[in-house]
């Protein structure tokens, strides 16, 4: 019966339930859409679909450290490894793609405006801060718009991980494919410049081709409803909870009051000689019900 005690109860405040089912409509709504501030207002929808694309670049020497371990057969075992400086030039070149002029080859490369792009450089390292920085872009990383290439780089191997988005797969597909073979020129134009052999360049290479999905990012109408019904069951239970601690804060005042004015009266009555603290801890006694004092025994009642 419990449940239907609690409905009842609610029935007596069905205009804050009303209230309340406001409040649930326009959570889950705001949840689900975002509203324009125009005239009239527009609802759009937060759920919308994205390109996403990835693709490994291998960082090497031109006598290759994870193919080759170098030396003979015979002192294969104490061959040196330099796997670990490629790790850090890895690094290096993937914060060199997050800037100019790099970052604008690549968007010029897939076919859109360098202000429209963004690339993510890891983080962790202070490399960022020795290239030249990009110009600011128009976007930013969460708009629907926006081509975002977010770079990763292992602590212990010596590979790229590029994971691009963008309003479609198509984009994203050319911008995965262009960032290498505009990385791997700009090695050949600075070594170019320097006059580096070939036998120091560095080599990239993918490991792989680019890959590319369509994806839905935002939030479903599952989680809209969720959001709803989670706001009207909070709703409502404040509605109860609120005058039931209203009541309980009434009675308990009361009930104080009651039992000081008993103290009072009796205090009036009684000589002060014969006053002590037993007599006060029997007046500021609580008063039982009326149904307790039926259930006590015919002794207790007659002592």
């Amino acid at each position: 019966m419990r449940p239907v005690a609690t409905l009842r109860e609610l029935w007596r405040f069905r205009r804050a339930v009303r209230l309340g089912i406001v409040f649930a409509l326009v959570g889950g709504l705001l949840i689900a859409y975002s509203v324009s501030l125009d005239l009239p207002p527009t609802l759009e929808s937060r759920q919308y679909e994205a390109g996403v694309a990835g693709v490994e670049v291998l960082v090497d020497s031109p006598n290759s450290q994870v193919v080759d371990v170098g030396g003979t057969p015979s002192d294969v075992e104490g061959a040196a490894i330099d796997i670990g400086g490629l790790s850090m030039r890895a690094r290096l070149l993937a914060s060199l793609m997050s800037s100019s002029p790099l970052k604008d080859r690549i968007a010029r490369a897939a076919g859109i405006r360098p202000d429209m792009l963004i690339v993510v450089a890891p983080t962790g390292n202070d490399l960022t801060a020795r290239a030249a920085p990009a110009p600011p872009a128009k976007v930013k990383p969460g708009d629907r718009d926006a081509n975002v290439i977010n770079l990763y780089v292992d602590e212990t191997l010596p590979i790229i991980t590029m994971r691009v988005q963008a309003p479609d797969a198509g984009t994203a597909r050319r911008l995965a494919s262009a960032a290498l073979p505009e990385l791997q020129q700009f090695l050949k134009t600075v070594a170019s410049e320097r006059s580096i052999d070939n036998a120091r360049q560095l080599v990239v290479s993918p490991m792989g081709p680019a890959t590319s999905a369509t994806v839905v990012k935002g939030p479903s109408k599952m989680v809209a409803i969720f959001v709803g019904i989670l706001i009207f069951a909070l709703w409502c239970t404040g509605t109860l909870m609120i005058p039931r601690l209203a009541r309980t804060w009434t009675d308990a005042a009361r009930l104080e009051a009651a039992q000081a004015a008993k103290a009072a009266a009796a205090l009036e009555r009684d000589d002060p000689a014969e006053f002590d603290d037993s007599t006060l801890e029997r007046w500021l006694a609580p008063v039982p019900d009326s149904h307790e004092a039926d259930e006590q025994p015919p002794e207790s009642r007659a002592s």
